[in-house]
């Protein structure tokens, strides 16, 4: 294997990760503000997984282009590039639901 196709599997396995631990970051800090008042902790929760799903999709995309340019093309990169945008978008979805959820609230209360 050469260095750029190491690169390229490099980069995918990033946004995959990205993508994998993000969710369970979120209901961590869940459920440690449900145990203890933290200080702008929605501040936190509306806005790590917002730059997180971001930099997600933007190492799928990266990856998975880099993955289909090296010859030959690498199915790792590719299948770890799909997943990762997927659960990056997923994880974007859910952020926007927050968010109107907690706007929702805010106009109501």
């Amino acid at each position: 294997m050469d260095d750029k196709t190491k690169r390229a599997e490099r980069i995918s396995l990033a946004s995959l990760l990205i993508g994998v631990c993000t969710a369970p970051v979120w209901i961590a800090l869940l459920c440690l503000n449900s145990v203890q008042e933290i200080p702008y902790i929605l501040a936190i929760m509306m806005l790590l997984p917002l730059v997180a799903s971001l930099a997600g999709i933007v190492l799928g995309i990266i990856g998975l282009v880099k993955s289909l340019r090296v010859q030959p093309h690498t199915r790792k990169g590719i299948i770890f590039s799909v997943i990762g945008m997927v659960l990056s978008a997923l994880m974007l979805c859910a952020t926007a639901y927050f968010w109107l959820i907690v706007w929702a609230a805010s106009a109501f209360a």
